[in-house]
């Protein structure tokens, strides 16, 4: 049985790139019965904490840094932080200075996130975007409350994915993977050893006795790695504004159920 908290949305906490806040109706429609649910590309982590809590709750990422601000923000330490911010140059800039000295500051974290392209801490999102001089909301209490209270069911992981499914999976796990996409610059990642392969993801997933699902952008090369033996396929497009126009964004679900 869920309880109140096991049934908690809570709003996430930072903007990702890639963030599944567009797809997670459709994902959703395809979440099977569970007891363990593993997410271990989790990034803004939008589908955990859309769901409903389950007995055991796994969220990882080999980005260390934001595995510990989720560790620290289930501490309480977001409640240092300003719930709202200037929305210029000079905050984002101070706030990354101050992220690059103490690279676990929670709150310099939350601004550079907030005031980032893209929700990135690269660079500045511009006066335009950022509505220059106005403020820009970091969180609200209710929000805060509902993060803290969800990751402190979760068990946090920076291993990699491969490790964090093998460790959690049984007959009764749900596994979502959201890895890296394919894009046509990944294939020098891929060549280096700094992204994940859609062949890896592949050969782990198909390994593990719970159920899989696997979320990319729609490629002829991720069909060809994904689409076979106990794993189907489904397809759909996402709209899209990109500058001022509405684009269709094609999406590849695979589910081994």
């Amino acid at each position: 049985m869920f309880n109140s908290l096991d049934n908690l949305e809570a709003a996430k906490l930072l903007k990702w790139p890639g963030g599944r806040h567009l797809d997670q109706a459709y994902i959703f429609s395809l979440m099977p019965a569970h007891d363990t649910y593993v997410e271990p590309f989790c990034g803004g982590a939008t589908i955990f904490f859309k769901k409903p809590l389950v007995k055991i709750n796994v969220i990882g990422d080999t980005d260390e840094r934001l595995m510990r601000f989720y560790s620290a923000v289930r501490q309480g330490a977001a409640r240092k932080c300003p719930q709202q911010v200037k929305c210029d140059r000079e905050t984002f800039w101070k706030a990354k200075r101050a992220s690059e000295r103490d690279g676990s500051n929670v709150c310099s974290m939350l601004v550079t996130n907030r005031l980032g392209y893209h929700g990135i801490d690269k660079t500045y999102t511009g006066d335009k975007a950022c509505q220059f001089g106005t403020n820009r909301k970091l969180y609200t209490p209710d929000q805060l409350s509902e993060v803290e209270s969800k990751l402190r069911r979760a068990f946090l992981t920076s291993q990699s994915f491969e490790t964090t499914m093998e460790a959690f999976d049984s007959p009764t796990t749900w596994h979502f993977l959201d890895p890296p996409w394919w894009l046509a610059y990944s294939e020098e990642k891929y060549k280096s050893g700094l992204s994940v392969t859609p062949e890896k993801v592949y050969q782990v997933a198909s390994k593990m006795k719970g159920k899989v699902l696997i979320i990319y952008n729609d490629h002829p090369k991720v069909r060809q790695a994904l689409c076979r033996n106990k794993f189907r396929c489904f397809t759909y497009d996402i709209g899209v504004n990109t500058g001022g126009v509405r684009r269709n964004r094609p999406r590849l679900i695979a589910v081994n159920y």
